[in-house]
């Protein structure tokens, strides 16, 4: 008997190619999302970090220019730390979209995979049929000849 072979292998690769893609731009999607994270927590401890020098230097006296520069510098933090926060958002929505797709290409090669299962369970019990099939035969014909050994003594 010929052994097994899928015949859609190559439909199978081709699937197993694209959810590998598609794991591929979740991941790198997912990266920037911790990246823009740490750049906000970043920010938020640079921030903490400048009010606590602030009212150092307020308690010890301050310039009025000095004074400027640490709010705009706080604002400047601010205002970064807000536009990550909406960079944050939009690839959070990227990654939902993301893990979707992932899902439909995992469906797809998953539904391949299943076929082939099938297919070569189908094959397993032909080839099983077929040798019992062989196997009776020869019981038969073993039968068949011992009774004709005996009648021939």
């Amino acid at each position: 008997m010929k052994k097994f072979q899928f015949n859609l292998k190559a439909l199978l690769s081709y699937r197993e190619h694209l959810e590998q893609i598609a794991k591929q731009d979740l991941a790198k999607v997912l990266g920037e999302i911790n990246a823009v994270n740490d750049f906000i927590a970043e920010c938020q401890s640079l921030r903490e970090t400048t009010l606590e020098e602030l009212q150092i230097r307020s308690e010890t006296g301050i310039s009025a220019l000095d004074m400027s520069r640490y709010m705009d510098y706080m604002a400047g933090l601010e205002q970064k730390t807000m536009e990550a926060q909406n960079h944050l958002q939009h690839l959070t929505q990227l990654a939902n979209r993301k893990r979707t797709i992932l899902a439909e290409k995992s469906v797809g090669k998953k539904a391949i995979l299943n076929l082939k299962e099938k297919r070569k369970k189908e094959y397993v019990d032909e080839v099983e049929k077929f040798l019992q099939k062989q196997s009776d035969e020869m019981v038969l014909i073993s039968g068949t000849f011992v009774k004709q050994k005996e009648g021939a003594i």
